[in-house]
């Protein structure tokens, strides 16, 4: 395998035959000890990384207890539409958040029943003129506890060099839930600092000192992160924090050295639009000269600073192009680049869900390609017009790009490096 397979650029690791064939080995005896204690239902929860592993699991285990009950959820299952065509071995799938939604199945299948139509649930037995109804989300976070993973050894949780990154959540979804190109505008909802600070001061005492804030919009509630930090600090906890925070007008100066003397070392910036025009067409909600302002005081206040583009989203033009370059080139002593990324037509994005408006075209049946693609539309299917812009448009501006970069010895990380060449050897395999 890869020296990291765990490395967001080596998924398709997780796919290889002898690596799905190693690890089903491995979980040899987990098989064999839930054949012998017969449970009514296995839940499994699936992502883009084990789901070739999951699904060669679940069919090894229903070759030896065909009557078991397969119950999934998982990053996988976010969107109805979307869960059971990449996941379609299952008896109920969860779709998105299960607290408000689990509780009917669980009791229903400890009498041995087999329910239907349940609220957030899909499944085999729902009635054929079923409609789906968007389930409840849990608004008070405070009143779940957070895992303490009582059932392993907190240890075995570690990167492939013996790193740990503990993730923490101190919110779900995204305060703005607007950018065109982004696939989960998921409503907002924040935890105390109190109960996000009792998460963190219960894995220092495991040892653990490094934490990652795993989430879409840490700054959703700039105020709600500034008290985090003060009462970490008020705890005295010696820690080291990362995340990926907006831009914003409260991010000042003094906001970023409040966050520095919490333990923040690293934070990730979801510019993605790299020009004035680019962040109108993505909708991002700032102009440019915020952007450098914020990226400027983080790194003046000790922080390492990266950072994210996304690249050929429609209506973007070569003088956009140049002027990303511009604007990049001129904060190259404070930041590095950590992701480039070509725009995926993503399902749940605005730019899938109503491609019409932003003259999105496709090479073939609009309706069949949807069908036959519900995660996300192939580059090769679709472009856009005026001005014209296809996946071979997009390389050659990513190639452009990085040129230029390259030269100007702006830092590009080394994850947005693979991303690069990844895309690079992809292309040349499709021409």
């Amino acid at each position: 395998m890869k020296e990291d397979p765990w490395d967001n650029t080596n998924t398709a690791e997780w796919e290889r035959q002898e690596v799905i064939g190693y690890f089903l080995l491995e979980l040899e005896e987990l098989i064999q000890d839930i054949v012998v204690k017969k449970p009514k239902a296995v839940g499994v929860s699936v992502h883009g990384s084990n789901r070739t592993l999951a699904k060669a699991f679940v069919k090894e285990l229903r070759s030896r207890m065909p009557e078991i009950t397969i119950v999934v959820g998982g990053y996988d299952c976010v969107y109805y539409e979307i869960g059971p065509y990449l996941f379609p071995d299952f008896d109920y799938m969860v779709i998105g958040e299960a607290e408000m939604t689990l509780e009917p199945l669980v009791k229903a299948l400890a009498i041995n029943e087999k329910p239907k139509d349940l609220t957030g649930i899909v499944s085999p037995y729902d009635s054929p003129d079923r409609k789906w109804v968007v389930p409840p989300l849990l608004e008070d976070l405070d009143s779940i506890d957070f895992p303490k993973y009582e059932w392993t050894n907190l240890m075995l949780y570690r990167t492939y060099n013996n790193n740990h990154f503990v993730p923490v959540a101190a919110s779900r979804g995204c305060r703005w839930s607007r950018c065109r190109f982004c696939a989960e505008c998921f409503p907002f909802r924040k935890r105390s600092p109190q109960k996000v600070t009792d998460e963190i001061e219960f894995m220092v005492s495991k040892g653990f000192y490094k934490f990652h804030f795993n989430e879409s919009d840490v700054n959703g509630d700039p105020k709600n992160l500034y008290d985090i930090c003060s009462e970490i600090i008020r705890k005295g906890l010696k820690v080291s924090l990362m995340g990926q925070l907006r831009i914003d007008k409260r991010n000042t100066r003094e906001y970023f050295e409040h966050l520095a003397r919490t333990g923040f070392v690293h934070l990730r910036f979801g510019v993605d639009g790299w020009s004035d025009n680019v962040l109108r067409l993505q909708r991002k909600g700032y102009t440019m000269k915020l952007v450098l302002e914020n990226l400027r005081n983080c790194y003046k206040a000790g922080i390492v600073v990266t950072v994210n583009m996304v690249l050929g989203v429609p209506g973007e033009t070569e003088d956009d192009v140049s002027e990303m370059i511009e604007n990049l080139v001129q904060c190259k002593d404070y930041i590095a680049i950590e992701g480039i990324n070509t725009l995926i037509l993503a399902a749940g994005s605005e730019y899938y869900k109503h491609p019409d408006e932003y003259k999105i075209r496709f090479r073939g049946d609009k309706d069949e390609i949807y069908r036959n693609h519900p995660y996300y539309i192939p580059t090769e299917l679709w472009y856009s017009e005026d001005p014209y812009i296809d996946q071979e448009v997009r390389i050659k501006r990513l190639d452009k790009i990085c040129t230029k970069l390259y030269e100007q010895k702006v830092d590009i990380g080394s994850f947005a490096a693979r991303v690069v060449e990844n895309l690079k050897n992809n292309e040349k395999t499709i021409s």
